[in-house]
């Protein structure tokens, strides 16, 4: 299986009490109801307690200000339900693991695609080039296709605490930095989104609220911070240099001077749209655009992001290459460690 990394920056968040009653009931309506378009992922795998507190308060806060959200955590976070919660979503924010095929082994030197969201069920959603694969096509995996992302062209994606996505692993930093960048976010990029990532927290108890996202929720549901407004608004440790952007393959990016922050896209994008402004989750077009196996020719596309896959070969060969330069390392270090 491929290797679930810890989390990369710990925040002073203030124990609570959490009911177990509570944290279902929570859970159930988001699923059932299912009429969202914001939509949130957290503790994916099930092993990050101050994460799902971290999800749930930033749940909480958003349904307070209006907002319609579908929640997805611990193992109502399958791969199937974070895909079809993706389709129409005017932002998306995921709190927890980044992982990949366990070549990178936290000891500062390169890291290589794929990466991947972890899922509950096991499959994973990875990069693929420029596009996102549900599982991968490699030594029997679960495997169910590539797709673009089919949220609104102009959603926000927002990554928190999320390995490989800011180039940060655990305590490393990796020696790759601009490669990894481009390969971990290029897919929600191609597909027209705002990326911001960061290993900050965004949201504590007691209604203190800090970092990009925390800023705009801080601000309420009526209105709304662009990404340039909300980051100078930040901690200054969490702000990303806005006057000084990178590019690395055509994709400019800025980052925080220690690189514990990434934004990619319109700095004057709207972190979050008004309240007003999300409209209703299709649910039953989700259901069919997933079922049809995720066509690219679907309504929910803008022509401008329509993106052609590479080809699938080349693909297949790459991911095994990867995998087995990844196993090889992984039996050669734990043979000198014997």
């Amino acid at each position: 299986m491929f290797n679930q990394k810890e989390i990369i920056k710990k925040g002073n968040l203030r124990k609570k009490s959490i009911f177990i009653i509570s944290l279902f009931l929570i859970v159930f309506y988001t699923i059932a109801s299912a009429n969202a378009h914001i939509l949130i992922i957290g503790d994916s795998i099930g092993d990050l307690p101050n994460e799902r507190q971290e999800t749930i308060a930033i749940y909480e806060k958003l349904i307070s200000d209006g907002y319609p959200v579908i929640l997805l955590i611990g193992d109502n976070a399958t791969s199937e339900n974070i895909i079809k919660g993706m389709y129409g979503a005017d932002a998306i924010i995921y709190i927890g693991h980044g992982s990949d095929l366990s070549y990178y082994q936290n000891d500062g030197g390169i890291s290589k695609a794929p990466y991947a969201i972890p899922t509950s069920d096991n499959i994973g959603i990875w990069t693929n080039h420029d596009l996102l694969s549900e599982g991968l096509n490699i030594w029997g995996m679960k495997y169910k296709g590539i797709f673009i992302p089919p949220f609104k062209k102009g959603a926000s994606v927002i990554f928190i605490h999320t390995c490989f996505a800011t180039g940060w692993v655990q305590d490393t930093y990796v020696a790759n930095p601009d490669e990894t960048l481009y390969k971990f976010n290029i897919p929600y990029v191609n597909s027209g989104a705002n990326v911001y990532s960061t290993g900050f927290y965004q949201v504590y108890d007691e209604g203190f609220f800090d970092g990009v996202l925390g800023q705009e929720l801080a601000n309420g549901g009526e209105k709304s911070l662009t990404f340039e407004e909300a980051n100078k608004l930040a901690n200054p440790e969490d702000q990303f240099d806005s006057s000084n952007s990178k590019e690395y393959n055509e994709m400019v990016y800025y980052t925080s001077q220690n690189g514990g922050s990434l934004f990619i896209g319109n700095k004057d994008s709207y972190v979050l749209p008004p309240a007003s402004d999300c409209s209703e989750y299709d649910r039953d077009a989700a259901n069919s655009w997933y079922d049809a196996g995720k066509p690219t020719n679907d309504p929910i596309y803008d022509e401008s992001i329509r993106i052609s896959s590479e080809n699938s070969l080349e693909n297949l060969f790459n991911y095994f290459y990867n995998a087995i330069n990844g196993l090889f390392k992984n039996f050669i270090d734990n043979l000198l460690n014997i």
